[in-house]
C-alpha cells in the first residue's frame, strides 16, 4: 500500500509530438521520456509500447495484422517458408501483400503527418486483411505458418533499464486479448464484422428512413414514419431490429448519402426486417411486486 497515488503521465505522446514538430522545451532538449520522468521525480510510463522505438521498419511492417516485434517482448515471431511477403510505400502508406498457396491478401496502413504531430506512434489500418469470405482461409493459413521463439535476454535488458522506476509489462508481439479480439480489432473492419457479415446477410430486407433536412421537424417526421412501419410489420408478424451505426457515424453517413445520390436529405434510421423464429420473452414481474 502506497501513501500517495503515484503520478505517471502519458509522457510518450507529448514527447513524440513535440520532437516531431521541433517544439520540445530547451529544458528537455536531448532527453528521452524516461529521462524527463526521472528528472521530474515521476514514475516511468511503459504500459503501452512506444511503436516508434523499434529496430527498423520490419518490426512494425505487419501492424495491419496486429503483429509487432517489440524489443521488450519475451518472445518473437517470424513467418516460415510457406509465406512470402512483399511491401512497398506509396504516399506515406505501407502496402503489404501476403502470398500463400491459397491465394494473396493485402493490407494498407500508415501514419499520417497529422497523427505524427499529435504524438501517435501506432499507424492506422486503411485496408484490412479480410475483405471477402474467401480471405478467411488465407488469413488462417498465414497465422498457422508463424514460428514463435523466445527472446528473454532483450526483455531482461529492458527490465534492467527500467529498474525501480516502474513495472515493465513484458508481453508478446500482439496486443489482442484473445483470437476474436484480434480478428475484429485488426483483421476485419469492425462495421463489416458486426453488421455486413452476420446481421445483414441474415435479414430479408433493410429499411432506411431518410429525413428531408437536418432539423427537428424532419427528425420528428422520421420518427412518425418509423412508428407506422414498425406497427404495420408487427401486425404482419414481420420482425424488426435497429442497426443504426452507419447513420450515427458521420463519415459513414456521408458515404451512404453519396452512394444513394442524396443531396440535402439525411439517412437517420436503418432497420433490419424479416421473418424469424420467436425468441424467449423477458420475465415480467407483477405490478404488485414493483409498486411502492
Amino acid at each position: 500500500m502506497v501513501d500517495v497515488i503515484p503520478f505517471v503521465p502519458r509522457l510518450d505522446l507529448w514527447w513524440l509530438g513535440n520532437v516531431f514538430k521541433g517544439t520540445l522545451s530547451k529544458k528537455f532538449a536531448g532527453m528521452k521520456p524516461d529521462e524527463i520522468s526521472r528528472a521530474q521525480g515521476w514514475a516511468c510510463y511503459h504500459m503501452v509500447p512506444n511503436f516508434a522505438d523499434v529496430s527498423g521498419d520490419q518490426d512494425v511492417l505487419h501492424r495491419s495484422i496486429g503483429l509487432f516485434n517489440f524489443k521488450q517482448s519475451v518472445y518473437g515471431w517470424r513467418f516460415n517458408q510457406n509465406i512470402e511477403v512483399k511491401s512497398e510505400k506509396q504516399a506515406g502508406q505501407q502496402i503489404v501483400e501476403y502470398l500463400t498457396p491459397l491465394g494473396v491478401v493485402r493490407t494498407v496502413g500508415g501514419l499520417t503527418e497529422e497523427m505524427k504531430r499529435a504524438g501517435a506512434s501506432l499507424g492506422w489500418v486503411q485496408e484490412h486483411l479480410i475483405k471477402k469470405p474467401e480471405d478467411y482461409k488465407i488469413a488462417g493459413y498465414i497465422f498457422e505458418n508463424i514460428e514463435v521463439f523466445p527472446q528473454y535476454k532483450q526483455a531482461q535488458e529492458y527490465m534492467d533499464q527500467m529498474g525501480e522506476w516502474g513495472v515493465v509489462a513484458a508481453g508478446g508481439p500482439s496486443l489482442g486479448a484473445s483470437p476474436m479480439h484480434l480478428i475484429q480489432k485488426e483483421l476485419f473492419d469492425a462495421t463489416r464484422f458486426f453488421y455486413c457479415e452476420r446481421l445483414i446477410r441474415g435479414s430479408s430486407g433493410l429499411a432506411l428512413f431518410i429525413a428531408e433536412s437536418n432539423d427537428k421537424q424532419s427528425w420528428i417526421n422520421v420518427g412518425r414514419s418509423f412508428e407506422r412501419v414498425v406497427l404495420k410489420t408487427t401486425s404482419l408478424n414481420i420482425k424488426n431490429a435497429h442497426m443504426n451505426m452507419p447513420c450515427e457515424e458521420i463519415e459513414i453517413r456521408t458515404k451512404l448519402q453519396k452512394h444513394l445520390g442524396l443531396k440535402d436529405e439525411h439517412p437517420l434510421l436503418l432497420l433490419r426486417i424479416g421473418y424469424s423464429n420467436p425468441k424467449p420473452k423477458s420475465y415480467l414481474r407483477s405490478i404488485e411486486e414493483v409498486m411502492v
